[in-house]
Order: structure tokens, then sequence, then C-alpha cells
């Protein structure tokens, strides 16, 4: 009868201590799977915002005009980024125009080139968000990387290219891994097309990551992912040919198209199950042999009791010590806290894992652990782990929690993790692990930081400054306040630069924002939101609307006070001003985008209104704002319905005698009549639409061409139009002049573009080299409102233009001034001795046309002859 006893008694316990091992080693892989879930999510959303902050500072720095700067730029970001391999910008054709290597390892470089990246950039193209693509081996780094791409648009929408990083592949520890993980288990991140995103831990053999990262996973594999989240028994493929049974836990990352599969050997279950039932094995054979010897030797026994009751104290002290030192293999530390009917709490058991985690000794009794835990916990997080406890076992639901702890003197962040178990008479035993992330939290605080901070001046970006004032416009509408921005723009910075140099440059907009950040309160913000402008936020004022623009305008005062204090760049001083716009807040602002366009407005004022000065929001900028917005999106519609012409103003030699025209474009708006291009020119140049209205004047004035070319007097004709500033500096401006030609089959020669000399700021050999290219082909150039800008003899002489074209300020009145005189003399002179002919624009009397004449001036253009006129007005003569 005892021996079927003993046999029923070690059936049931084996069956239940299978059951548990399997448990527990389940909830091992669940808390693995939601960890590193839940980990590579939150570390993708915060590289998405890095990438984006990154990528806006690059496209300010026209990485398609001045990958140096660029260049320059990622390298700086790049040493602070220790789990990145590098930065870099790609252009929508792939190629890298900017990256954080020094050495041009990646000049040329092209990810179609990349074999297992071409399929992913491709899709990048078609469906343009963030993406984690394959890790493939670069040969530049000569190691394998996991990129992450993220698009980067204009302020119109147009796809300009994507930031792209490299995550290292080979990293022991990345921030979304633990810190350790049970031998034989593998945590791995799939693609939908059943490519391995990541494994961990990562093999230390480079052909097993080509094996794993080049292949795609097992049909049965793919078949599991496909499944919900939850527990599978999946038979693995072996080497030889055979299958391992293994156990899979499947969660999916629906934000990164992802799903995350851990895979334990059975057989490692079947060895802890077997370690465990060893210690039963070894309790049962002594308690059979108790059992035999208690029935041959009951005196005997009797008289030893207390020999007998201490030996079996001692066996089950030695199998909860090889329990414990079960649960000090995981990576996480292990407890059982029973929660009593009366409210007490108290720990059943607790890891040794568990005390290391906590920094408890091992001599500190179980009975006292909870105390000397809850005195480590953090004061500041007591009250939200007690909300979140209270909550789960009110609700009898599980929990996750994370908050600091003092350990040793040293802040640790700990994660928490609990579920309810069973009622013992006594009280509900909660089971639950814990685990060290100060790591992780750390580096998702760097990667925080970065996405909301600007690098340079460690400044609010306009990702932070945007979530500032918009819980400021929430908070004025509650508690009746009212509050200020201020959009300050550097005056002339550019210049400033160009002439410093870049270092010079981000010293000066470093040392602004420390001035800008030492006049506001601590509640206040100031933001570095592009190159050269600022905002400042302040908030908590008066709801009376006069008191705040006094406190308003005293702030105003100090500012421009301190940025007016000379600043010494190269041992030499300089002083700095600024255009300021300020918009008071009040109750009825809902939108952050309406209160920032209202402070940029007001900043664009006191920049026409001649810079170095402030100017407040009202209602009749409010007025000239709208009608502004309505003529951008006329504009936008005028360009595709052909509202636009093209008019001809005619040029004559000194006899009279035409020879070319200006082309200048003129709007027919349907309900405004005619419009002044003074007003619609600047409006496209703040947009792409200047891009698309510069096509189709370089279009219309080659058809032109190509129309006179057999009129017997019009085929020699030349016809000159304006470039923009944007135009210019495009990547595809030559091609696209080239393409045109080519399409109309115009005379190269006959075509005229006119620039201006601040075109030619700022990066003077891209512009040469451009117009190089295009005069080859046969196209002539003009310098036009020569004497206005920043004339230099040295760059005028290397400059590959035909024509300079004297500024009709000098010409205006020019009989009764003698000072313009003598300058038009001058530019003639110089003009002349360049081989460049001189054209005077603004001609409106016969006795400017006569003196301009005496000193040699070769065409002449104005009201005197001609005005601007439609093509079907034009005369092949002019009016004597």
């Amino acid at each position: 009868m005892s021996v079927w006893l003993l046999v029923t008694v070690a059936f049931v316990s084996s069956a239940i201590i299978w059951f548990r091992t399997v448990d527990m080693h389940q909830k091992e892989m669940e808390t693995l799977a939601d960890f590193m879930g839940r980990g590579v999510e939150n570390h993708m959303s915060l590289n998405e915002l890095f990438l984006q902050s990154v990528g806006q500072e690059v496209l300010y720095r026209d990485v398609f005009n001045n990958p140096e700067a660029a260049n320059e730029y990622l390298e700086r970001v790049a040493e602070r980024q220790q789990d990145l391999l590098g930065l870099g910008f790609v252009d929508r054709n792939g190629l890298f125009l900017a990256t954080s290597f020094g050495d041009g390892r990646a000049q040329g470089l092209n990810l179609l080139d990349i074999e297992g990246a071409a399929s992913d950039f491709q899709r990048l193209l078609r469906q343009p968000r963030f993406s984690m693509s394959r890790p493939y081996f670069t040969p530049m780094l000569e190691e394998w990387a996991i990129p992450i791409r993220t698009p980067l648009f204009n302020a119109s929408g147009e796809l300009m290219g994507f930031m792209t990083a490299g995550l290292r592949v080979n990293a022991r520890h990345t921030p979304w891994t633990p810190g350790t993980v049970t031998e034989g288990i593998e945590i791995a991140l799939i693609r939908p097309d059943g490519y391995v995103n990541f494994i961990y831990p990562t093999p230390e053999s480079d052909d097993r990551l080509e094996r794993i990262y080049s292949h795609q996973i097992s049909l049965a594999l793919r078949e599991l992912i496909r499944r919900p989240d939850g527990h599978y028994l999946y038979q693995r493929p072996g080497r030889a040919g055979n299958t391992i049974a293994n156990h899979a836990m499947v969660k999916k990352v629906p934000e990164l198209d992802l799903t995350v599969v851990v895979l334990r050997p059975r057989s490692h279950m079947v060895r802890d199950w077997l370690q465990r039932m060893l210690i039963l094995a070894l309790i049962i054979l002594a308690s059979a042999v108790a059992l035999y010897f208690s029935y041959r030797r009951a005196q005997e026994l009797l008289k030893s009791s207390d020999t007998e009751i201490q030996q079996r104290q001692q066996a089950l002290m030695n199998s909860l010590e090889r329990y414990s030192r079960l649960t000090t293999m995981l990576p996480v530390g292990v407890y059982q806290l029973r929660i009593r009917d009366d409210g007490d709490h108290e720990f059943v058991y607790l890891s040794q894992r568990a005390r290391d985690v906590f920094g408890l000794k091992s001599t500190v009794p179980l009975a006292d652990a909870l105390s000397a835990v809850m005195e480590r916990m953090h004061p500041e997080d007591l009250d939200d782990f007690f909300a979140t406890e209270s909550a789960a076992v009110e609700n009898h639901v599980s929990f996750n929690w994370a908050g600091r702890f003092i350990i040793n003197s040293r802040t640790r962040w700990l994660s928490i993790q609990s579920q309810p178990g069973e009622h013992d008479g006594v009280g509900r035993v909660w089971h639950g692990v814990m685990m060290d992330v100060t790591d992780q939290h750390r580096a998702q605080e760097q990667i925080d930081s970065l996405a909301h901070y600007d690098a340079l001046t460690h400044l609010p970006n306009r990702t932070l400054l945007h979530k500032r004032l918009l819980d400021t416009i929430r908070r004025n509408r509650d508690s009746m306040q009212r509050a200020a921005v201020l959009s300050i723009d550097l005056d002339n910075f550019k210049l400033l630069n160009d002439n410093l140099g870049q270092e010079e440059g981000d010293r000066t907009l470093r040392t602004i924002g420390q001035r800008l950040q030492s006049l506001v309160r601590e509640d206040d913000t100031v933001a570095r939101i592009s190159g050269d402008e600022f905002v400042v936020l302040t908030s908590g004022m008066d709801e009376d609307e006069e008191t705040a623009i006094r406190y308003t305008n005293e702030l105003v005062k100090r500012i421009v006070e301190e940025i007016n204090k000379p600043i010494t760049l190269k041992g030499d001083t300089y002083l700095l001003t600024a255009s300021i716009g300020v918009t008071v807040l009040g109750q009825g602002d809902t939108s952050v985008e309406q209160v920032l366009q209202q402070a940029d407005q007001a900043m664009y004022e006191a920049k026409d209104a001649g810079r170095n000065t402030v100017v407040f929001f009202d209602q009749n900028l409010q007025a000239r704002l709208n009608n502004r917005l309505e003529l951008q999106r006329d504009l936008h519609r005028g360009l595709a319905q052909n509202e636009f012409e093209l008019y001809y103003q005619p040029k004559v030699n000194a006899e009279r005698k035409i020879v070319g025209v200006e082309g200048l474009a003129r709007w027919h708006h349907p309900t405004r009549g005619m419009v002044s291009p003074g007003i619609f020119i600047p409006i496209a140049e703040e947009s792409a639409d200047i891009l698309k209205m510069g096509e189709w004047v370089v279009r219309t004035a080659c058809a032109q061409i190509v129309e006179w070319s057999s009129h017997p007097v019009r085929k020699y004709w030349t016809i000159a139009i304006n470039v923009s500033v944007k135009q210019l500096r495009g990547e595809s401006f030559v091609d696209q002049v080239i393409q045109i030609l080519l399409e109309t089959g115009a005379d190269p020669k006959l075509l005229v573009l006119e620039i201006t000399e601040s075109m030619l700021l700022g990066d003077t050999e891209a512009a040469i080299d451009k117009m190089d290219v295009l005069r080859a082909k046969g196209v002539r150039f003009a310098l036009d409102d020569f004497g206005t800008g920043y004339s230099s003899l040295s760059y005028l002489q290397r400059l590959p233009i035909d024509q300079l074209k004297i500024d009709q300020s000098f010409v205006q009145k020019l009989d009764s001034n003698h000072i313009h005189q003598k300058l038009t003399r001058s530019i003639i002179s110089l003009g002349h001795s360049l081989d460049l002919q001189i054209v005077a624009e603004g001609v409106e009397s016969e006795e400017e046309y006569e003196i301009l004449k005496q000193q040699g001036c070769d065409l002449f253009q104005g009201y005197l002859f001609a005005k601007p006129m439609q093509r079907t007005l034009l005369r092949d003569e002019v009016d004597t």
C-alpha cells in the first residue's frame, strides 16, 4: 500500500513540477518578448525623432550645394552616438550626399548598388515613412549594420531625400535587449518577408551572421509568425536534416511591421525538469528509507525523533537552495508576494538574483526584506507604485511598472512585472519578476534629448517648442492668462557666416542662444527652430492685454540690448542686429501653427521695414497675412491654369535699332486683374512655385526664339530672362535648361540669362561651375543691377558673363546728378576693359540716353523706347 502511495505521489509531483517548469520558462520567454518588443518600438520611435531633427538641420545647411558643411555637422553629431555606426543623407536616387565619415569612404556609394538594401530602398521610395531595413554588410565599415531611414520633406511636402543611420548588429548589448538571457534562448526580430532583422545573442562568427541575415527563415517559422501572439511548439530544422523541438513565444510589433520570436529548445526545459525531479527523487528516496526504517525500527526512530526532524529540515533547506540556484540562472529576479486578506504584504519567496537587484544581503531575513525594499524606493515614485499596485489588486489583473530605487547610494531604474496567483487561505500570492533597466533608460533619455533639443545650441528645437506652445494655449484657456511669442531672426547672418566660416557662425548662434536664455524666466522657453531663427515663448502673464503688452515690451527691449552687444570673432568685434516679430496670445488662440505664423509674419514685416526693428502682430497684419496666403494659393492655381504671360521690353543699340528683348512675367488674375510682379515674385520665392515659374519662363522664351527664327528681322533678336536664386542653386537647373533647349530646338546663343550679384554670395564656385556648363552650350549671361550689390573685381573677372546691366537707380535723373555720371562712366569703362557689353536699364529721357551714348554705352532699355508689352504688340522698330 505504501509503495503505491509513493508511486502516486511521485507521478503527481513530477507532473506538477513539469507544468511549473514549463510555466516558469514561458513566463520568462513572454517577459523577454515583451521587453524586446516594447524596447525596439520605443527606441525606433526616438530614433525617428532624432533623424528628423538632424535631417532638418542638414537640409538647412544646404546639403545639395554644400555637402562639406553637412559632413562636418554629421561628424560632430555622430561622435556622441556610441550605438550608431554612422549617419548619412541619401538623395532620392539612393546616392549618399553627406555622411559622418570624414575620410570619404562613402564617396559615390549608392544604396541601389548594395545587395539587400536596394529592394528596401525602392519600397521606401514608394511608401516614404520611417523604416528599419534588412541588415547588410557595409564594406566601408567592415561590419554588419541595421539601417534605419526616415524621409525628409520640405515646406511644400516635396520629398527631398532620406536621413539614414546604421545600428550595430554585433553589439553585445543594445538598448532594446536584456542584459543577459538564459542559455539556449534566442530572440529574433523577423520581417513579414521572412528575413531576420535582428537576432540576440549575436553570433560571433561572420559566416553565421551571413547565413542568418541573407536567407529566409524556414516555412514552418514563417507560418508561425502569421499566427496570433502566444506560445507555440515549433519543429526547428536541424543541420543533419532532422528537426529539433522548440518552444516559441510570438509577439507582434505592429508599429514597425515586425514580429518578436523567442525560441528555447524543449530539451533545455526537460533538463531543468529532470534536475528538479532529481531533487524530488532524493526526497522521495529519503522518505521511503525513512518509512522503511520506521516500520522496522519504530522504537529506535521514536527515540531519535529529534534527529530525524533535523534531517528533514536540512533536506528541505537543500531543496530550497537548489531551487534558488536555478533562479539565479535567470536574467531577472523572481519573487512571490502574499497580500493578506487584512491588507498586509509579505514576501513568500525572493530569489538571490532579486536580492542582488535590490542590493539586499543574504543575511537579511525574508520577513524584513519587504520593508528594506520599500526603503530603497525613490520617494517621488512611491505614490505612483502604490496607485499602480492598488488598481491591479482591486481589478485582479497583471501590472507592469518601472521606477527608481536608491541602491548603494546610486539611483537605479528597475522594471517590475507581477500577476495574481492562487489564494493560499491566508491571502493571494502574486508572482513577479524584476529587471535592472538603468542602461536602457539612460540610452533612451539621451536619444530623447537629441530628438527634442537642438544639437548646436542645446536649446529646445521646433518639436519641443510645438509641445510647450500647445500646453501654454490650453493652460491660457483654463487659467485666463496670457502669453507672448517672439520670432527673432538675425539680420545678415548669412553674410557673416559665409565670410567668417561655419565654425564662427556656429559660435555666434551659441552665444545668442545663451544671451536669450539669460533673459527669460525658468518657465519660459527659448528655442532654435532653424538656421538663424530663434523663438521665445513667455507665459503666465496677467490676463489684462495692456499689462501683458507692457511686460512683453520690456522683455523685447532687454533682448534687443543683449543682441546688440558686441561679439568677438577671430579677433575682431562685430555688432549684430535682429528683426523681431511679436504676437500676444489671448484666450481665443487655439492653433500652434496660427500663433507661429502670426509671429513670423510680424518678423517679416520688421525685415521689410529695414531690419533691426520690432513689429507687433495686429489686425492689419492679419488682413495682409490672409491676403498673402490667398495670393499664394491663387499663384499655385494660376501656374496650373496658364494665367501667366511673358511681356517683352525691347533693347536698342546706339542707332536705336532693336537688337533684343527682355522677357518679364505678368499675371492676369481672374478677379484681381493684373497683379504687380513686385507682389507675386516674393510670394513665389517663398515656396517651390518660383521653380515652376522659372521653368515656364525658360520654356516660353525658348519657344518664342523658335517662333521668331523664320522672321526676317526678329530672328536675330536675343531674349533675356531673369533667373531666381532657387533656380541657380537648384541641383537640376543646368540639366533643365539644356533639356528645354533640346526639346524646343531654340538657338542657345539667343538666350540670355540674367543673374544678380547677391545670388553669387555663399557658394560662388558652384554658381560659376553651372554657368560654365551652360556657356559652353552657347547660352549667354548678364549681370543684372550691377553696382547695387557686393561688387568685387576679383570675382567679376572670373564670372563667365557677356553683359553688365547698369542699375536704373544710377540712370534716373542722370542729367542732373554728376556723381551718377561718374559712376556710369566708370562702370562702362570697367566693363569694356573686360570685353563685356554694357546695357543701361531704366532710360526714360533723351538727356539720359545722350549722356550714356557719349560715355560709350552699348545697349539701352527703358520707357523712352518702349514699355513691356504683349508679343502681339511688338514692332520691329521703335518710334523715334
